[in-house]
């Protein structure tokens, strides 16, 4: 993770940590520290009942799922999340896979909305 992205790893985030009040699990206070010390808009975790909204939102944060988040990303810029996608799946060899295969694993992995954002765009990608 470092050797792609320098800045992921965050530091000097335990007394955010400490001053966090009960989490429903205990081992998650890293993750809401690191968010709050980098100052964070979201948190994305399919964990999302251990990261609750009242906890968050005194810091300005959200929790997502990845479904709704990439969801979210390609509203933003469609054209651009098209781009990325087709990049992303010209990059499969192993086996490759059409535009439509590629849907049918996005749904099998629970990203439905996202899969369906995609769907009338299987021509762009």
């Amino acid at each position: 993770m470092r050797k792609a992205f320098r800045d992921a790893n965050v530091e000097d985030y335990e007394s955010i940590e400490a001053s966090l009040p009960g989490l429903p699990d205990s081992n998650d206070g890293h993750v809401i520290a690191a968010a709050v010390k980098c100052r964070a808009d979201v948190i994305v975790t399919d964990n999302t009942k251990d990261f609750p909204s009242n906890l968050l939102e005194p810091y300005g944060i959200e929790v997502k799922n990845a479904d709704d988040f990439i969801a979210d990303s390609i509203d933003l810029s469609p054209s651009r999340a098209i781009a990325a996608v087709r990049e992303m799946r010209t990059r499969l060899n192993n086996p490759a896979k059409t535009s439509a295969q590629l849907l049918l694993d996005m749904e099998k992995e629970g990203l439905t909305n996202t899969a369906d954002q995609l769907r009338d765009s299987t021509s762009l990608f």
